[in-house]
Protein backbone atom coordinates (compact mmCIF):
# COMPACT_ATOMS: atom_id res chain seq x y z
CA UNK A 1 0.00 0.00 0.00
CA UNK A 2 2.80 2.40 0.90
CA UNK A 3 4.56 1.55 -2.37
CA UNK A 4 1.51 2.58 -4.37
CA UNK A 5 1.39 5.92 -2.53
CA UNK A 6 5.07 6.60 -3.29
CA UNK A 7 4.56 5.64 -6.91
CA UNK A 8 1.63 8.03 -7.20
CA UNK A 9 3.66 10.83 -5.62
CA UNK A 10 6.54 10.11 -7.98
CA UNK A 11 4.25 10.08 -10.99
CA UNK A 12 2.63 13.30 -9.86
CA UNK A 13 6.01 15.00 -9.45
CA UNK A 14 7.05 13.66 -12.82
CA UNK A 15 3.96 15.15 -14.45
CA UNK A 16 4.61 18.50 -12.74
CA UNK A 17 8.20 18.47 -13.94
CA UNK A 18 7.08 17.61 -17.45
CA UNK A 19 4.56 20.46 -17.43
CA UNK A 20 7.24 22.86 -16.19
CA UNK A 21 9.65 21.65 -18.87
CA UNK A 22 7.08 21.98 -21.64
CA UNK A 23 5.98 25.41 -20.38
CA UNK A 24 9.58 26.61 -20.20
CA UNK A 25 10.30 25.23 -23.68
CA UNK A 26 7.24 26.97 -25.12
CA UNK A 27 8.24 30.25 -23.47
CA UNK A 28 11.79 29.91 -24.80
CA UNK A 29 10.47 29.24 -28.29
CA UNK A 30 8.21 32.31 -28.11
CA UNK A 31 11.10 34.45 -26.84
CA UNK A 32 13.38 33.16 -29.60
CA UNK A 33 10.68 33.78 -32.22
CA UNK A 34 10.13 37.30 -30.89
CA UNK A 35 13.87 38.04 -30.84
CA UNK A 36 14.29 36.55 -34.31
CA UNK A 37 11.34 38.53 -35.66
CA UNK A 38 12.70 41.70 -34.10
CA UNK A 39 16.18 40.97 -35.45
CA UNK A 40 14.88 40.41 -38.98
CA UNK A 41 12.92 43.65 -38.75
CA UNK A 42 16.03 45.50 -37.62
CA UNK A 43 18.07 44.01 -40.46
CA UNK A 44 15.43 45.06 -42.98
CA UNK A 45 15.34 48.54 -41.43
CA UNK A 46 19.15 48.73 -41.60
CA UNK A 47 19.13 47.96 -45.34
CA UNK A 48 16.47 50.62 -45.87
CA UNK A 49 18.50 53.19 -43.94
CA UNK A 50 21.60 52.31 -45.96
CA UNK A 51 19.91 53.02 -49.29
CA UNK A 52 18.47 56.27 -47.89
CA UNK A 53 21.85 57.46 -46.55
CA UNK A 54 23.59 56.58 -49.81
CA UNK A 55 21.00 58.36 -51.93
CA UNK A 56 20.95 61.51 -49.79
CA UNK A 57 24.74 61.78 -49.84
CA UNK A 58 25.04 61.10 -53.58
CA UNK A 59 22.40 63.77 -54.17
CA UNK A 60 24.90 66.27 -52.77
CA UNK A 61 27.85 65.18 -54.95
CA UNK A 62 26.34 63.68 -58.12
CA UNK A 63 23.16 63.92 -60.22
CA UNK A 64 23.75 67.07 -62.34
CA UNK A 65 21.21 69.77 -61.42
CA UNK A 66 18.87 67.19 -59.87
CA UNK A 67 17.44 67.98 -56.45
CA UNK A 68 14.85 66.25 -54.28
CA UNK A 69 11.78 67.70 -52.59
CA UNK A 70 11.02 64.77 -50.25
CA UNK A 71 11.73 61.14 -49.49
CA UNK A 72 9.87 58.34 -47.72
CA UNK A 73 9.69 54.60 -47.11
CA UNK A 74 6.76 52.31 -47.70
CA UNK A 75 6.63 48.62 -46.90
CA UNK A 76 5.64 46.09 -49.54
CA UNK A 77 5.72 43.18 -47.05
CA UNK A 78 6.96 42.52 -43.53
CA UNK A 79 10.58 42.28 -44.66
CA UNK A 80 10.66 44.24 -47.95
CA UNK A 81 10.01 47.83 -48.92
CA UNK A 82 10.71 50.72 -51.26
CA UNK A 83 12.57 53.94 -50.59
CA UNK A 84 11.28 56.72 -52.83
CA UNK A 85 12.22 60.35 -53.41
CA UNK A 86 10.51 62.91 -55.64
CA UNK A 87 12.92 65.05 -57.63
CA UNK A 88 13.04 68.18 -59.73
CA UNK A 89 15.38 70.42 -61.70
CA UNK A 90 16.00 74.12 -61.24
CA UNK A 91 15.94 75.99 -64.53
CA UNK A 92 16.76 79.61 -63.72
CA UNK A 93 14.51 79.49 -60.66
CA UNK A 94 11.72 77.47 -62.28
CA UNK A 95 11.30 74.03 -60.76
CA UNK A 96 10.45 71.36 -63.34
CA UNK A 97 9.76 67.65 -62.68
CA UNK A 98 12.36 64.95 -63.03
CA UNK A 99 12.12 61.17 -62.63
CA UNK A 100 11.55 60.04 -59.02
CA UNK A 101 14.21 57.88 -57.42
CA UNK A 102 13.31 54.42 -56.13
CA UNK A 103 15.30 51.75 -54.36
CA UNK A 104 14.26 48.33 -53.06
CA UNK A 105 15.35 47.06 -49.66
CA UNK A 106 14.82 43.69 -47.97
CA UNK A 107 16.45 41.16 -45.65
CA UNK A 108 19.03 40.43 -48.34
CA UNK A 109 20.14 44.01 -48.96
CA UNK A 110 19.12 46.85 -51.26
CA UNK A 111 19.37 47.97 -54.86
CA UNK A 112 18.50 50.93 -57.09
CA UNK A 113 15.52 50.80 -59.43
CA UNK A 114 15.92 54.39 -60.57
CA UNK A 115 14.26 55.28 -63.88
CA UNK A 116 16.47 58.36 -64.05
CA UNK A 117 19.63 56.26 -64.09
CA UNK A 118 19.14 54.19 -67.21
CA UNK A 119 18.96 56.53 -70.17
CA UNK A 120 17.73 55.98 -73.70
CA UNK A 121 19.90 57.23 -76.57
CA UNK A 122 18.25 59.17 -79.35
CA UNK A 123 18.48 61.78 -82.11
CA UNK A 124 21.30 59.92 -83.86
CA UNK A 125 23.55 59.97 -80.83
CA UNK A 126 22.99 63.62 -79.96
CA UNK A 127 20.60 63.14 -77.04
CA UNK A 128 19.71 60.99 -74.05
CA UNK A 129 16.26 60.57 -72.49
CA UNK A 130 14.93 59.03 -69.29
CA UNK A 131 12.93 55.83 -69.63
CA UNK A 132 9.70 56.68 -67.84
CA UNK A 133 8.83 60.29 -68.73
CA UNK A 134 11.27 60.83 -71.60
CA UNK A 135 12.93 63.85 -70.02
CA UNK A 136 15.96 65.04 -71.97
CA UNK A 137 19.21 64.61 -70.04
CA UNK A 138 22.15 66.89 -70.95
CA UNK A 139 25.46 65.33 -72.02
CA UNK A 140 28.90 66.03 -70.63
CA UNK A 141 31.70 65.03 -73.04
CA UNK A 142 35.20 63.75 -72.36
CA UNK A 143 37.97 65.78 -74.01
CA UNK A 144 40.16 62.65 -73.80
CA UNK A 145 37.78 60.59 -75.94
CA UNK A 146 38.01 60.58 -79.73
CA UNK A 147 34.58 61.67 -81.02
CA UNK A 148 34.37 61.15 -84.77
CA UNK A 149 31.93 60.15 -87.49
CA UNK A 150 32.13 56.53 -86.31
CA UNK A 151 31.20 57.38 -82.69
CA UNK A 152 27.61 56.66 -81.76
CA UNK A 153 27.49 59.64 -79.39
CA UNK A 154 28.10 62.75 -81.43
CA UNK A 155 29.74 65.93 -80.18
CA UNK A 156 27.15 68.74 -80.09
CA UNK A 157 27.21 72.54 -79.97
CA UNK A 158 23.61 73.20 -78.97
CA UNK A 159 24.36 76.77 -77.89
CA UNK A 160 24.25 77.66 -81.59
CA UNK A 161 20.46 77.26 -81.66
CA UNK A 162 19.47 77.82 -78.01
CA UNK A 163 19.15 81.65 -78.35
CA UNK A 164 16.41 81.06 -80.95
CA UNK A 165 14.17 79.32 -78.39
CA UNK A 166 12.43 82.56 -77.50
CA UNK A 167 10.30 82.66 -74.38
CA UNK A 168 11.87 79.56 -72.86
CA UNK A 169 14.16 78.89 -69.94
CA UNK A 170 16.84 76.38 -70.88
CA UNK A 171 19.16 73.93 -69.17
CA UNK A 172 22.43 73.17 -70.95
CA UNK A 173 25.59 71.21 -70.09
CA UNK A 174 28.78 72.98 -71.13
CA UNK A 175 31.99 70.95 -71.34
CA UNK A 176 35.15 73.06 -71.18
CA UNK A 177 38.19 72.61 -73.41
CA UNK A 178 40.21 72.16 -70.20
CA UNK A 179 39.57 72.47 -66.45
CA UNK A 180 39.12 75.98 -65.02
CA UNK A 181 39.06 77.42 -61.51
CA UNK A 182 35.88 78.73 -59.89
CA UNK A 183 37.01 82.33 -60.35
CA UNK A 184 37.81 81.75 -64.00
CA UNK A 185 34.44 80.10 -64.59
CA UNK A 186 32.55 82.96 -62.95
CA UNK A 187 34.37 85.41 -65.21
CA UNK A 188 33.63 83.31 -68.30
CA UNK A 189 29.88 82.99 -67.69
CA UNK A 190 27.65 86.06 -68.24
CA UNK A 191 25.90 87.41 -65.15
CA UNK A 192 22.47 86.81 -66.69
CA UNK A 193 23.02 83.03 -66.72
CA UNK A 194 22.79 80.78 -63.66
CA UNK A 195 25.55 78.30 -62.85
CA UNK A 196 23.64 75.41 -61.29
CA UNK A 197 26.33 72.75 -61.04
CA UNK A 198 30.10 72.25 -61.50
CA UNK A 199 31.38 68.97 -63.01
CA UNK A 200 34.69 67.52 -61.76
CA UNK A 201 35.38 65.84 -65.12
CA UNK A 202 37.12 62.51 -65.61
CA UNK A 203 40.66 61.17 -65.76
CA UNK A 204 39.56 58.32 -68.05
CA UNK A 205 39.46 58.09 -71.84
CA UNK A 206 35.92 56.65 -71.78
CA UNK A 207 32.93 58.40 -73.31
CA UNK A 208 31.25 60.16 -70.37
CA UNK A 209 27.99 60.42 -72.32
CA UNK A 210 27.51 56.78 -71.33
CA UNK A 211 27.97 57.48 -67.60
CA UNK A 212 24.90 57.17 -65.38
CA UNK A 213 23.71 60.42 -63.71
CA UNK A 214 24.81 58.96 -60.36
CA UNK A 215 28.35 58.59 -61.74
CA UNK A 216 28.69 62.23 -62.81
CA UNK A 217 30.22 63.98 -59.82
CA UNK A 218 30.12 67.68 -59.18
CA UNK A 219 29.34 70.53 -56.82
CA UNK A 220 26.19 72.56 -56.39
CA UNK A 221 26.32 75.80 -54.45
CA UNK A 222 24.17 76.87 -51.52
CA UNK A 223 23.60 80.54 -50.85
CA UNK A 224 24.70 82.06 -47.56
CA UNK A 225 22.06 84.57 -46.32
CA UNK A 226 24.74 86.38 -44.32
CA UNK A 227 26.66 87.38 -47.44
CA UNK A 228 25.77 90.69 -48.99
CA UNK A 229 27.49 90.26 -52.38
CA UNK A 230 26.86 87.19 -54.54
CA UNK A 231 25.27 85.26 -51.66
CA UNK A 232 27.61 82.29 -52.05
CA UNK A 233 30.43 81.26 -49.73
CA UNK A 234 32.59 79.25 -52.14
CA UNK A 235 35.07 78.16 -49.46
CA UNK A 236 32.50 76.56 -47.17
CA UNK A 237 30.58 75.03 -50.10
CA UNK A 238 33.77 73.48 -51.42
CA UNK A 239 34.83 72.17 -48.01
CA UNK A 240 31.48 70.44 -47.56
CA UNK A 241 31.69 69.02 -51.09
CA UNK A 242 35.12 67.48 -50.46
CA UNK A 243 33.95 66.12 -47.11
CA UNK A 244 30.96 64.47 -48.76
CA UNK A 245 33.12 63.00 -51.53
CA UNK A 246 35.42 61.47 -48.94
CA UNK A 247 32.48 60.13 -46.94
CA UNK A 248 31.09 58.43 -50.05
CA UNK A 249 34.48 56.80 -50.66
CA UNK A 250 34.81 55.71 -47.03
CA UNK A 251 31.38 54.07 -47.15
CA UNK A 252 32.22 52.36 -50.46
CA UNK A 253 29.27 54.03 -52.14
CA UNK A 254 31.26 54.87 -55.28
CA UNK A 255 31.71 51.47 -56.85
CA UNK A 256 30.65 51.77 -60.51
CA UNK A 257 32.97 50.76 -63.31
CA UNK A 258 32.97 51.14 -67.10
CA UNK A 259 34.63 49.26 -69.93
CA UNK A 260 35.05 45.56 -70.60
CA UNK A 261 37.11 44.48 -73.60
CA UNK A 262 39.71 47.26 -73.54
CA UNK A 263 40.17 47.56 -69.81
CA UNK A 264 38.00 48.71 -66.95
CA UNK A 265 37.73 52.11 -65.31
CA UNK A 266 36.62 52.55 -61.69
CA UNK A 267 34.64 55.75 -61.15
CA UNK A 268 36.18 56.19 -57.69
CA UNK A 269 39.48 56.94 -59.46
CA UNK A 270 37.95 60.24 -60.67
CA UNK A 271 36.88 61.15 -57.16
CA UNK A 272 40.22 60.20 -55.60
CA UNK A 273 42.09 62.17 -58.24
CA UNK A 274 39.94 65.24 -57.72
CA UNK A 275 40.34 65.17 -53.93
CA UNK A 276 44.12 64.72 -54.17
CA UNK A 277 44.70 67.38 -56.84
CA UNK A 278 42.30 70.08 -55.65
CA UNK A 279 43.09 70.85 -52.01
CA UNK A 280 41.10 74.11 -51.74
CA UNK A 281 38.44 76.19 -53.46
CA UNK A 282 40.93 78.75 -54.77
CA UNK A 283 42.92 76.27 -56.85
CA UNK A 284 40.17 73.70 -57.54
CA UNK A 285 39.40 73.21 -61.22
CA UNK A 286 36.23 71.94 -62.85
CA UNK A 287 35.68 70.52 -66.34
CA UNK A 288 32.17 71.71 -67.07
CA UNK A 289 29.00 73.32 -65.75
CA UNK A 290 25.25 73.08 -65.96
CA UNK A 291 23.92 76.49 -66.99
CA UNK A 292 20.31 77.65 -66.96
CA UNK A 293 18.68 80.85 -68.06
CA UNK A 294 16.50 82.56 -70.63
CA UNK A 295 17.27 81.22 -74.09
CA UNK A 296 18.31 84.56 -75.58
CA UNK A 297 20.91 85.07 -72.80
CA UNK A 298 22.99 82.21 -74.24
CA UNK A 299 23.76 84.35 -77.31
CA UNK A 300 26.90 85.66 -75.58
CA UNK A 301 28.38 82.14 -75.42
CA UNK A 302 28.22 81.42 -79.14
CA UNK A 303 31.61 80.47 -80.65
CA UNK A 304 33.52 80.74 -77.37
CA UNK A 305 36.83 78.93 -77.83
CA UNK A 306 36.76 77.49 -74.29
CA UNK A 307 33.53 75.55 -74.98
CA UNK A 308 34.45 72.05 -76.13
CA UNK A 309 30.80 70.97 -76.36
CA UNK A 310 27.34 72.06 -75.29
CA UNK A 311 24.26 69.87 -74.98
CA UNK A 312 20.74 70.94 -74.13
CA UNK A 313 18.73 69.33 -71.35
CA UNK A 314 15.24 70.26 -70.22
CA UNK A 315 13.41 73.43 -71.25
CA UNK A 316 10.32 75.16 -69.91
CA UNK A 317 8.11 77.87 -71.35
CA UNK A 318 8.34 81.01 -69.24
CA UNK A 319 4.96 81.99 -67.82
CA UNK A 320 4.00 85.39 -66.37
CA UNK A 321 3.91 83.94 -62.84
CA UNK A 322 7.44 82.51 -62.99
CA UNK A 323 10.06 84.25 -60.88
CA UNK A 324 13.41 83.85 -62.62
CA UNK A 325 16.70 83.84 -60.72
CA UNK A 326 18.57 85.68 -63.49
Amino acid sequence: MEINIFEKIAQKNKRKQLIKTVTASVLIVFVLLFLGYKGLNELTKKHGEEIKDRYLLLSEIAYPNISYSNWHFYATSQFTGIFESHRYKNIDGIEVPFEPYQGYYSLNGNRDVDNGEYLLEGDDGQSSYTHASHYKFPHFYNVNFNYNENSYNQLTQDITFVPDLKGQAVEIAVTFDKPYTLDEIRNMIPDNLMINWYWIGTTSDFDTVDFYPSDLYGMKLYEDPNRSSDGVDFDSNYDVFIKNLQSALDNQWIESSYGWENGQFEIKEDVLSFINNNPDSKSAKFSGVILTGQAENFEALKNKEWIYASNIGQTVEIRPYHQLTK
